[in-house]
């Protein structure tokens, strides 16, 4: 039967042990959630959101079409070389047509009714009138020629009322949470792979000696996985003849601790005692 106090104790270790793994994690964490954040402004900086303005194309009363053919047929005629080909010439663009219909310009149909909004996208609110105004007459000018229908802008461009593009707040948040997930995927990955010891109690649980020899490592703890080896240059030699002696610090593998000592001369396979000493590196 399991006592309260075994389940308490279960439950403190498991806390311990968490806490231990996301400060080994944190540094790495926050540098990534910075760097996301960092990547989300200068993609706002570099590639504002676009203006976009926009005209209504209308049927005069009298077309022979009825709401649904209209619509598909202004599709395929606004997609149509009569219409690109011209508006990009007289805009004086140097883009291919597939880019310029998919970047800068698009057919919102308004339904059941004979009209549609044709958009017009560029850096500024005056160049993406230009866009919207030249495309609206050639759209209208190829549809008069291939239906014989009559069709007219209602009034001049307009700024679209919902901006495209996102938001700053929006670009920062996203930027960081994925910032935060890729350090928790690359945290989870390299824990099940190497899984570090992350604390003096696991390293004294996993080599089973109670006590532990601590000197100073180098390099900033609080770096955790992004810590240089705080043993480099530190001298390994004996400090008991009949000891097996083990080194580690925070980011020790467990499967190398638990195999030091089988693996080292002097191990407590071998030693006379089958005492283990623990240098630990703070």
């Amino acid at each position: 039967m399991v006592g309260e106090g075994t389940i308490y104790t279960s439950c403190m270790d498991e806390a311990d042990r968490l806490f231990d793994w996301a400060a080994f994690y944190g540094v790495l964490s926050l540098i990534l959630v910075v760097l996301g954040v960092g990547a989300a402004v200068g993609y706002k900086v570099v590639l504002p959101p676009r203006s976009e303005s926009a005209s209504v194309v209308v049927a005069k009363p009298g077309i022979p079409l009825p709401p649904n053919q209209f619509q598909l047929l202004s599709k395929a005629v606004f997609r149509s070389a009569a219409v690109f080909e011209p508006a990009i010439e007289e805009l004086g663009l140097e883009k291919s047509p597939q880019n310029f219909l998919s970047e800068d310009v698009d057919l919102l149909p308004i339904p059941s009714t004979t009209a549609v909004i044709i958009l017009g996208r560029s850096r500024t609110a005056e160049s993406a009138e230009d866009v919207a105004q030249v495309m609206a007459k050639s759209f209208v000018r190829a549809f008069e020629d291939r239906t014989g229908a009559d069709l007219e802008t209602f009034g001049r461009p307009t700024a679209r009322l919902r901006p495209g593009g996102l938001s700053l707040s929006v670009a920062v948040f996203l930027g960081a949470t994925s910032g935060f997930w890729l350090a928790l995927a690359l945290a989870i990955f390299h824990y099940k792979v190497k899984r570090p010891v992350l604390s003096l109690r696991r390293a004294l649980s996993v080599t089973g000696t109670s006590s532990a020899t601590m000197v100073d490592g180098k390099g900033w703890s609080f770096l955790g996985i992004l810590r240089a080896d705080p043993l480099r240059g530190y001298p390994l030699g004996p400090v008991d003849g009949g000891s097996a002696i083990l080194y580690a610090h925070a980011a020790t593998a467990e499967r190398d601790l638990e195999g030091a000592a089988l693996r080292e001369p002097g191990s407590p396979a071998s030693s006379s005692d089958g005492r283990v000493t623990l240098i630990w590196a703070r």
